[in-house]
């Protein structure tokens, strides 16, 4: 019997480049799970290092009669005074017993932050700077649930390089929003986006979750009224801050 002509052996280069793009894709796509899954876990974690923060802030309430710790100047942590580090301490470097023989806690770092061994939480401030205080009492916060006690400090210009534009060559560990908002994203000038459409804080009832560009008008950062960040310097507001 004669062998049929028209039987094919092998693969033709239109099958072998299909198989390959059907692999890539199938690749793709896993990648791209990973990806979600591993950006997940690292916004799960931030928020869960938050919720240590804002223990650890209680903690040094309960000893200070409901005082937390005050914000300063530009510390480096565990410094000693010179270079970029301010005379005494940051109000990260209050929370716990020795600066000098610990880096500073990994709960103060979110794991998304490009530059590790950094703090980037930043301390809830704005108020106290127009009142010219320095620390919180946390019997005078009211709407605990809306109040943003402390989160993700995504200013670029609170850190130094190379992540940030801060003069200094040394990390801050005692960002606040004193001064300049700390709660930034990405389409605002100097922000940065931490997680996926959002930035986590810190609530002043002990509650943490992320916070978008979008949602930013049903927080606060007053302790008796409902005002963004940028509303608590505006005239109207100023002139009600003694009430």
């Amino acid at each position: 019997m004669r062998p049929d002509t028209n039987e094919r052996h092998g693969t033709t280069l239109i099958e072998l480049l299909l198989s390959v793009s059907i692999i890539s894709l199938l690749i793709s796509l896993v990648v791209a799970g990973l990806s979600g899954a591993w950006s997940s876990a690292r916004r799960l974690v931030c928020a869960s290092n938050l919720r240590q923060v804002g223990i650890a802030l209680e903690t040094y309430a309960n000893s200070a009669r409901s005082i937390l710790p005050p914000v300063s100047q530009y510390h480096v942590w565990g410094g000693d005074g010179t270079g970029d580090d301010a005379p005494g301490e940051g109000w990260t470097e209050f929370l716990v017993t020795d600066v000098h023989t610990a880096s500073a806690p990994t709960y103060l770092r979110c794991p998304s932050f490009p530059e590790k061994g950094k703090v980037s939480t930043f301390l809830s401030a704005r108020f106290l700077f127009l009142r010219g205080e320095r620390s919180w009492n946390l019997g005078d916060i009211q709407n605990g649930s809306k109040f943003v006690l402390a989160g993700d400090c995504t200013r670029r210009g609170s850190y130094a390089p190379e992540f940030g534009t801060a003069n200094r060559t040394e990390d801050d560990c005692d960002k606040d929003d004193g001064t300049a908002n700390s709660l930034l994203f990405k389409r605002s000038s100097g922000g940065e986006i931490f997680h996926k459409n959002s930035n986590n804080v810190i609530f002043a009832d002990g509650h943490s979750e992320g916070v978008s560009e979008d949602s930013i008008r049903r927080v606060t950062f007053h302790p008796r009224l409902i005002k963004m960040w940028a509303e608590i310097g505006a005239p109207s507001v100023t002139a009600r801050l003694e009430k």
